[in-house]
């Protein structure tokens, strides 16, 4: 008799996020499962990628070799699963590093992916979603205190959203390495430490309190080391009170150095971070008041997972961000549609290979010919670069720093200079990156020169057959410039115009 066979169904590729923390570098892994995520496989390293910083913000070589070996063990994991089904972010430590840039090229080449630096505001939003997943479903305002190696992110959220949300310059290695640098541990330096720590949260503490909370959640290594270690004998607890916090730290007074907190049972690895973590948890306690925190297995990296897998599901946040700016900036909703419609027209008459990713760079190109026009809430004069910097500066989840840097770029391009690496007085990017966007901004440009007269325009027959970082070839239908008197001289100009920038655009004629 033969076997009873399995029904068989096609699994998905798996999922992966990786978070470069300023102390540790975490990697998470995990398949779609009837409509949920299962973990299949984690990885951490301590790198202490923040401990390589100088009094200069300059990320030290050391520093960046254990972060490079590290990369390169986590790209053994993830070589098999497609690109675009890992996301990467980098946080405090490679927003404020001096010399990130040159040291992201050979951290990306070694990971074999792209890598985001995210804003604060953009790991609080990610932290926020990684542990609110994790949370009963009840009523009532929650607060959530998220300490990494460089930075606190503090969020205050229902379940149909943020209220507000802070990333403070505050982290266990920055506080460890400043006040506890030569391993001593005393009262007075906890006093100190707890007292910088206040002075930095005093910025939000009133608001917070006055928002209110019903319950309060930590996240991340430092504080579930904390917990775990004043739970350590309450094997199933996650809640400590602000008197349990109070006696942690006398217990680290009295062992009084932190090499002896190993045999205290705090994991060797933590133990020269965790003096810094507790005196800004306690600075935390103190200035918003806190009675109780729970601790939570959740953080930043389940977060990237749950807004990934609402990337591929099309539920992508990016796409309310661009919205919100439309909103704000009393964008003309027809004219954006139009000018969004034409540079997707456009820009699928692109040969193939001109694009790598071309599907995110479809994504960019929509995003900026809806946005490109925010700037004339300020005035006439300039919009472009008003754009650029609005976008540039503005708090817009779901995108990443270079992210917002690229669709900056785009804005300030679609009219007047097409901008080359030498030109970063508007927006820093490197000449990669430029040749990589000049191409795309060429289309933007011509998308809006066409629908100039903000009214729909024929585009039947017109191409771009050829396209580079310094020329390109427009196909128009025969008798086309002599129906359109107005865009013929429109594009005369724009030939004349793009040569001052070293990009030759030609005209191509059916005939």
């Amino acid at each position: 008799m033969a076997a009873e066979s399995t029904p068989s169904r096609e699994e998905s590729p798996p999922l992966a996020a990786l978070d470069l923390g300023s102390n540790s570098f975490h990697l998470i892994v995990a398949r779609e499962v009837g409509g949920s995520l299962q973990v299949i496989d984690r990885h951490r390293e301590r790198v202490a990628l923040g401990a390589g910083l100088d009094d200069k913000r300059t990320l030290s070589q050391e520093a960046q070799d254990r972060a490079i070996a590290s990369l390169q063990r986590f790209a053994q994991r993830i070589w098999d699963i497609p690109a675009e089904r890992i996301r990467v972010v980098a946080t405090n430590t490679l927003r404020i590093a001096k010399n990130r840039k040159g040291f992201m090229s050979k951290a990306q080449d070694a990971l074999g992916v792209p890598i985001e630096i995210i804003s604060g505001q953009e790991e609080a939003r990610l932290t926020w979603i990684g542990v609110h997943t994790d949370l009963p479903m009840i009523k009532g305002r929650r607060l959530l205190v998220d300490i990494g190696g460089g930075s606190t992110e503090c969020v205050i959220g229902e379940s149909d959203g943020i209220l507000g949300s802070d990333s403070l310059q505050l982290g266990c290695v920055s506080m460890s390495a400043l006040v506890f640098g030569d391993g001593k541990l005393n009262a007075n330096r906890f006093k100190t430490a707890k007292r910088l720590a206040m002075a930095e949260l005093q910025t939000i503490a009133a608001q917070y309190r006055k928002l209110g909370w019903a319950e309060a959640y930590g996240s991340s290594g430092t504080i579930n080391a904390i917990a775990k270690h004043i739970l350590r004998n309450e094997p199933f607890g996650s809640t400590f009170s602000a008197a349990q916090l109070r006696g942690l730290e006398q217990e680290l007074i009295a062992l009084g150095h932190v090499d002896a907190l190993v045999e205290a049972g705090i994991r060797e690895d933590r133990a020269r971070v965790i003096p810094g973590g507790i005196a800004v948890l306690r600075g935390v306690f103190e200035a918003l008041k806190i009675d109780k925190m729970t601790a939570s297995s959740n953080a930043l990296r389940e977060g990237l997972l749950a807004d990934l897998v609402g990337r591929i599901h099309h539920r992508d946040v990016r796409e309310r961000s661009i919205r919100g700016l439309m909103w704000r900036f009393h964008v003309d909703v027809s004219q954006a549609a139009r000018v969004e419609e034409a540079a997707k027209k456009l820009f699928r008459t692109v040969p193939k290979g001109v694009f790598v990713d071309s599907e995110a760079k479809e994504h960019l190109l929509t995003w900026a010919a809806r946005v490109h026009e925010i700037g004339l809430s300020l005035s006439y004069s300039g919009y472009h670069k008003h754009s650029a910097y609005l976008v540039e500066h503005s708090e817009m989840d779901g995108f990443s720093q270079v992210d917002q840097r690229h669709l900056a770029y785009l804005c300030l391009c679609h009219r007047r200079r097409l901008r080359d690496a030498n030109d970063t007085s508007y927006v820093d990017l490197s000449e990669l990156e430029v040749e990589r966007l000049r191409p795309l901004a060429l289309v933007l440009r011509l998308a809006v020169l066409f629908m100039r007269s903000r009214r729909d325009v024929d585009l039947e027959g017109v191409a771009i057959c050829e396209l580079s970082s310094s020329a390109a070839t427009l196909k128009l239908p025969e008798g086309w410039l002599e129906t359109h008197p107005l865009t013929a001289l429109d594009i005369e100009a724009e030939i004349r115009a793009l040569s001052q920038d070293r990009f030759e655009l030609r005209i191509q004629s059916d005939n």
